[in-house]
């Protein structure tokens, strides 16, 4: 289905690009959303008509986003868990829970798919959380997952990166040779 787009959607196009969609995804999230209309001549002129109204209602919504990305600023989400000693949670961390850290800590609303958290959170570390306050404004920030203050000043301040523990380790060359 030809679709004419009513604002930048990531990895389809821009404001007034006619692009092709499947039908269910246009029907089922893009046009409730409104987010497209239909490509037909008669909505190509409406468009055209309104492109200049669009792209400043477009500008003062970027502009907001703007304001709250300049009040978040450089933002560390620190999250105390309760874990295992191998670092494995008691549950997991989800969005609804970031949205009320961000509520609580810059007097921010946010709504929860905003936030793209890539990966289910299951273990304490540091992580990499985008925000997409507006389809051109995406923010990244840190998430720190630990057990205790401690932990996040020592996750926080090392030198070494936080997550390198997820990285495999060499494989030690044995001293015994193995039978054939």
């Amino acid at each position: 289905m030809q679709v004419i787009l009513l604002e930048r959607i990531h990895r389809l196009g821009n404001i007034g690009d006619v692009v092709e969609v499947r039908n269910g995804y246009a029907r089922n999230y893009l046009m409730p959303r409104n987010k497209v209309m239909r490509a037909t001549p008669s909505n190509l002129e409406l468009f055209e008509r309104k492109r200049a109204e669009m792209e400043v209602q477009n500008a003062q919504k970027l502009a907001a986003a703007q304001k709250i990305a300049d009040k978040l600023g450089e933002l560390v989400i620190v999250m105390i868990r309760q874990a295992a000693e191998d670092g494995k949670l008691y549950g997991s961390v989800h969005a609804k829970e970031l949205v009320a850290f961000i509520t609580e800590t810059r007097q921010v609303e946010l709504p929860l798919d905003a936030f793209e958290i890539g990966q289910k959170i299951k273990s304490v570390g540091v992580y990499d959380i985008h925000i997409n306050l507006h389809p051109e404004l995406r923010l990244v920030t840190k998430l720190v997952v630990a057990r205790n203050q401690e932990s996040v000043d020592a996750m926080l301040f090392s030198s070494a990166p936080a997550v390198a523990e997820a990285e495999p380790m060499p494989e030690q060359p044995s001293s015994a040779t193995e039978p054939e």
